[in-house]
């Protein structure tokens, strides 16, 4: 049997799991569709907001059972408490040790109390060196022994008996996709808000989760359930800060809207207005400025008084594929963790938490599969592919992929509508079979409708 892991995602999930596996297995493949710690939302955390938060019970009077409830109220149903009970579990530990390994620095004496909560846990951090967020993440993987492989997208996976055996990937410049055996295959690839024409997330991070896990027939868990944000238009994909939003003045076709100073109260005026084929901005007020750091890009790109348009942005899957407390999927040899696994979080995602469940369930899910490979047997009968069609004419398709997708994120309403494509090819470029991924994704979230 081939002892090889692959990891699919570089973001803090998939680099927290391999590296943790490195030390556990005898051979970690990393697989990413950009280039290694740049290609998932965590990425861009650092260039989203005046600093990054880490989510943890900080204060006296907090406590992990606290958290969890906190989360629990949030989630309205619709996550799994045992995983939110880990996390809350984990959190504070983890957050220590994530700014030692990422090398971030606090840049406030205490947490800041969140909005929508009773107390404080959003601790303020700030890189404490020049470069890309995840870098020290990508050379402890380096020094670790984790084999990179970039530029390359997951586009199947091969199975036996119903396990998984292989990933089925597709390398910019190749003209085939080729195999990667593998006895166990970790999803860290994110969730699916590339998908939409606006987000804050990069273009590779657009379901690919949820595509793979569907071929593989794995139990997925509220796909629909995403944090949906008033973004810029230009620059596209620009979240202003909570507090310059809700205290901006906002026009709906030049005139003055009302809304209940929330954002979720924002993004019910600009769906209205979207079904109305108006158009939203935002007057930004200079008060709200007071807190940001002087060279926080929102200073140039909205200067206090300027009108900026907004539109219905996604900034974060919470649902995904399914998983138990260790990360396994309803598929052996098949895992899930950070954004690409869903359960953990509900209906009202905690702000600050992103980097923490990627930590923390990438480390579980290393453990799971370092135990699990020792008791695999030997499974017979022919290999079975399941594999993405790659769609011809990408250009073209992923413009009226644009309209579906901003259409089923801003109407009141989604539509159950499936975007049709009838150009299905049996070979492709690395741009058509990102196509593809983008498609099955957007006919995954139709189906299931928004959450």
């Amino acid at each position: 049997m081939v002892e090889r892991v692959v990891v699919v995602g570089s973001g803090i999930a998939g680099l927290t799991c391999a590296r943790a596996l490195a030390g556990l297995v005898n051979e970690v493949l990393m697989v990413s569709a950009g280039h290694c710690g740049r290609d998932g939302a965590s990425h861009r955390l650092h260039g989203m907001g005046p600093f990054i938060l880490l989510a943890a019970p900080w204060v006296r009077g907090d406590s992990p059972e606290h958290f969890a409830s906190e989360l629990e109220r949030r989630a309205e149903g619709l996550a799994r408490p045992e995983l939110a009970g880990i996390l809350a579990q984990e959190a504070h530990s983890a957050a220590r040790e994530l700014m030692d390994w990422l090398g971030l620095r606090v840049i406030a004496e205490e947490p800041i109390l969140l909005p929508g909560e009773e107390l404080p846990r959003g601790m303020a951090v700030l890189p404490g060196r020049p470069g890309a967020l995840m870098e020290p993440a990508v050379e402890a993987c380096r020094r670790a022994g984790v084999h990179l492989v970039e530029q390359t997208l997951a586009v199947g996976l091969v199975q036996q008996e119903e396990r998984v055996t292989g990933l089925v990937v597709m390398s910019r410049g190749d003209a085939e996709p080729r195999l990667i055996d593998a006895a166990a295959v970790v999803l860290a690839c994110g969730g699916p808000a590339g998908a939409f024409p606006v987000a804050t997330g990069p273009r590779w991070c657009r379901g690919s989760a949820l595509v793979l896990g569907q071929l593989a027939g794995a139990a997925l868990h509220q796909p629909g359930l995403l944090q949906v944000l008033p973004l810029t238009a230009s620059p596209p994909g620009f979240f202003l800060s909570t507090r310059v939003l809700v205290e901006a003045e906002l026009r709906v076709d030049g005139r003055p809207a009302s809304h209940d100073g929330t954002v979720g109260g924002v993004l019910a005026v600009m769906r209205a207005a979207w079904a109305a084929g108006q158009r939203t901005t935002a007057r930004l007020q200079g008060a709200a400025y007071a807190t940001l750091p002087p060279g926080f890009p929102l200073r140039a790109i909205a200067p206090p008084g300027q009108e900026i348009e907004l539109v219905v942005g996604c900034h974060h899957g919470i649902g995904g594929v399914a998983i138990d407390t260790w990360g396994r999927t309803s598929v052996p040899g098949l895992y899930a963790c950070g954004e690409a696994a869903g359960g953990v979080q509900g209906r009202h995602r905690m702000m600050g938490t992103g980097l923490l469940e990627g930590y923390v369930f990438g480390r579980r899910v290393a453990r799971a599969v370092a135990r699990d490979l020792p008791k695999i047997a030997p499974v017979g009968g022919p290999p079975r592919r399941s594999v993405v069609a790659p769609l011809a004419g990408a250009p073209e398709i992923e413009r009226r992929l644009d309209a579906h997708a901003q259409r089923w994120l801003s109407a009141p309403r989604a539509p159950a509508t499936r975007p049709s494509m009838e150009s299905e090819t049996t070979s492709g470029a690395f741009d058509e079979y990102l196509a593809a991924i983008r498609h099955r994704t957007l006919s995954i979230l139709a189906r299931v409708g928004r959450v």
